[in-house]
């Protein structure tokens, strides 16, 4: 690959990796903010009632650690792996497929919902284009400084 297109390609892999970063960095706060919102969330869209508010926060600790090292490049299999599973599940749950039908079928009521379509597309595109995602990667420029 040429140089000109791999600065290309780091640099819109950046834009993805920071796009990423920027919704789940929200949804993690609202997790450490609001664990009883968290707690709503797991019940209604996932179907997973009596989860704690403690697990929520314990939960929004590791997420909030991992969006860290997504951000700055760390464990790249690891950290883009986890981010396209929950971009992967913030579309599969239950209740998302039922409003997915409900909006495309009924009368788009709920087409936020089909935002979620852009974060799990830049979620894969980090995922499998991840050797090349190394602009502003604070771990790529330790690595070079080695």
């Amino acid at each position: 690959m040429n140089s000109d297109l791999e600065k290309r390609l780091g640099l819109c892999l950046f834009f993805c990796r920071v796009g990423v970063f920027i919704v789940f960095l929200a949804w993690t706060l609202d997790k450490l903010i609001r664990p009883e919102h968290g707690v709503g969330i797991m019940k209604n869209f996932y179907l997973i009632p009596g989860l704690s508010e403690t697990l929520i926060l314990l939960f929004g600790v590791f997420e909030l650690v991992m969006c860290l090292l997504f951000v700055f490049g760390f464990y790249k299999y690891l950290t883009r792996a986890f981010f396209l599973f929950l971009s992967v599940m913030s579309i599969c749950t239950p209740r998302a497929l039922n409003g997915m039908r409900n909006g495309i079928f009924e009368g788009w009521h709920t087409i936020m919902f089909f935002s979620a379509f852009c974060l799990l597309a830049c979620a894969i595109i980090v995922f499998v284009f991840r050797q090349y995602d190394t602009r502003f990667s604070l771990a790529d420029r330790m690595r070079q400084s080695d």
